[in-house]
């Protein structure tokens, strides 16, 4: 246990669909080919999540005092999983220029935050705060 398995934690965790992995790249120019949410996890199996959860000690405690509410809680865990897989597989293929997009509002704010005269310091000494001037 421990460190030592890390990295095959880390796999297991992002197979079963427990860790999704993704990537979102603002400089894309989307074209309906290139789009800048890209989803990197495939759909998981029914089951796979289980599977993980069985090898981790805070899920497995559960599994061992109360089996029921663990069982409860994996099948709702699998529902959520899946839920996410298609909302971020939805994301994926979606421009996320268009006005409509969830990510949109994520994108302006973004913007909005490395261009604005009213950050402390203002444009002319970043990351001072004006109290400071």
């Amino acid at each position: 246990g421990g460190m030592c398995n890390a990295i095959h934690d880390a796999k297991e965790a992002t197979e079963s669909g427990y860790w999704p992995l993704y990537r979102y790249n603002p400089s894309i120019l989307e074209d309906g080919a290139h789009h800048r949410f890209q989803l990197d996890s495939k759909k998981v199996k029914y089951g796979t999540l289980e599977h993980f959860l069985h090898g981790e000690n805070r899920f497995s405690l559960l599994e061992r005092k109360d089996p029921e509410t663990a069982a409860r809680f994996h099948r709702d865990l699998e529902l959520l999983n899946e839920e996410r897989y298609n909302r971020y597989k939805h994301l994926s293929e979606n421009d996320v220029a268009h006005p409509n997009h969830p990510l949109k509002e994520l994108e302006q704010l973004d913007y909005n935050r490395g261009h604005t005269d009213i950050g402390p310091g203002g444009h002319d000494k970043p990351g001072r705060p004006s109290h400071f001037t």
